[in-house]
């Protein structure tokens, strides 16, 4: 029956096959300026998978699922936080890094990342790691960080939280990839979000006087 059904819905599905991926005009920067009318978190994210500490400040971090938990959040392929969390090489697309997200699984290689709550007291990071091309010695200069005892992962204090996780899948997305994160383990310290305020990315523009939209500093 439910076989029957299914096939029924697909010979009368009102969407196309081909779907439209591309704009003109002024699309996006109305698309942009849209966004920012919309309260969106800020978070930092960290990682140590190549050894080397890596951060960056997101603007799209949202939680997908929590059976099982899982988080996502986008960032520019050629970046250097997708470089030091999943290997990618200047240049690389979005699909490129997907395929070589699958073919990390594939093989068995797991790599971590830890998302960070982040406060209002966070102005100076929150800039620091949305500032492109800074080395991994310039991000973490002066900043007294751990590192998480089995993902290796550096540990930001004082933040609102911490989901440590590892990297589920990629999925290209334009001129972004969209990273999906499975939740191993969750830090939330007693009385959390009481007494802090959670960031926006539209105050963290103002308050750290960022020219660049946060939509397009994902590094």
């Amino acid at each position: 029956m439910y076989r029957r059904i299914l096939a029924s819905a697909q010979q009368v599905s009102p969407y196309p096959k081909r779907m439209l991926t591309s704009c003109s005009g002024d699309v996006p920067q109305k698309v942009r300026s849209a966004l920012r009318l919309v309260p969106s978190p800020i978070v930092i994210a960290t990682t140590a998978a190549l050894g080397e500490a890596r951060g960056v400040t997101l603007s799209s971090f949202t939680g997908v699922s929590l059976h099982p938990p899982i988080v996502a959040f986008t960032v520019l392929p050629d970046g250097a936080f997708a470089h030091s969390l999943l290997g990618g090489s200047p240049g690389s697309t979005s699909t490129q890094l997907a395929v070589d997200v699958a073919n990390q699984k594939l093989r068995g290689v797991q790599m971590y990342f830890t998302v960070h709550g982040v406060t209002s007291g966070w102005t100076n990071l929150i800039r620091r790691f949305s500032t492109p091309r800074l080395s991994s010695s310039h991000q973490f200069r002066d900043i007294e960080f751990s590192r998480h005892a089995k993902f290796g992962s550096p540990i930001l204090p004082h933040a609102m939280f911490w989901l440590h996780c590892g990297v589920r899948g990629a999925v290209a997305a334009g001129d972004h990839v969209m990273l999906l994160g499975d939740v191993l383990d969750v830090e939330l310290p007693a009385g959390a979000g009481v007494h802090s305020h959670p960031v926006t990315a539209a105050q963290a523009s103002e308050q750290s006087g960022l020219v660049q939209s946060l939509l397009e500093q994902q590094q």
